[in-house]
């Protein structure tokens, strides 16, 4: 079983995410912004982070380069449902701060499964 954080303004998305990385077995907290992701992950110990890239007061973006300059080792998910970009965009900016998957909103199930495997093995 994991720890995992999911980070989204969007209460639906958290609960549905939460639902399926719950089914998995994993322990799931919740948090609405990226100053409280960012706080949360300096506190705690996480073993994976989702991210939404678009949220208020600090966005995904800024949130994974911050922690990726103060916890490189921790792997972070950034999420979007692409708003005025494609859903891939957000991951070839944020494989700057080292992230390697993405999550497209709406939720593929077996997609979000495929990701949680393969970072947490």
């Amino acid at each position: 079983m994991a720890i995992i954080l999911i980070a989204d303004d969007d209460r639906v998305s958290r609960a549905i995410l939460s639902g399926i990385l719950g089914d998995m077995g994993h322990k799931v907290e919740e948090v609405s912004d990226g100053v409280q992701a960012l706080e949360r992950c300096l506190k705690e110990t996480f073993d994976l982070v989702f991210m939404d890239i678009f949220m208020p007061e600090k966005d995904g973006l800024q949130t994974i380069k911050s922690l990726a300059e103060k916890k490189p080792e921790l792997r972070v998910v950034p999420m979007s449902g692409g708003s005025t970009f494609t859903s891939t965009e957000p991951l070839k900016w944020s494989k700057r701060y080292g992230t390697t998957h993405i999550v497209a909103k709406p939720f593929d199930e077996n997609a979000v499964k495929t990701v949680v495997k393969e970072l947490l093995g």
